[in-house]
């Protein structure tokens, strides 16, 4: 019963509309006390991996029930799997920076300020 290669049907919308509502507060739930950096933007992903899945969901509600779930924890242990194989990092703090360097245009006050600027000039 589908409605072209890769688009649901208006049922299928509809029945989208309703999982969302009832199943994404779970899924954000379920992401965020896995500690995930970004629980909203993942939840999102889940929901659009299943959209064109829909039409091949078996058992009603139950059915997309457990396939979002199941999306859902595949794209946790993706980005667990992410955030394991990525080096660590550490924020910057300009305040702990020992390197100096004095700015461009405070080289050209210095010169200014020193009456130099006419010597530079004429070199």
């Amino acid at each position: 019963m589908r409605h072209g290669a890769n688009r649901p049907g208006p049922t299928e919308e509809s029945t989208f509309c309703v999982a969302y509502r009832e199943l994404a507060p779970g899924v954000l739930s379920y992401l965020r006390a896995r500690g995930v950096e970004d629980p909203e933007g993942l939840t999102q992903e889940v929901f659009l991996a299943l959209f064109p899945r829909l039409g091949d969901v078996r058992g009603g509600m139950k059915g997309i029930k457990s396939l979002v779930f199941c999306i859902a924890h595949a794209r946790y242990v993706d980005e667990h799997r992410r955030r394991l194989a990525a080096p660590p990092t550490t924020g910057y703090d300009p305040a702990e920076d020992p390197r100096r360097s004095t700015s461009a245009e405070d080289q050209l006050l210095a010169v200014e300020a020193s009456g130099n600027v006419k010597a530079l000039l004429n070199d």
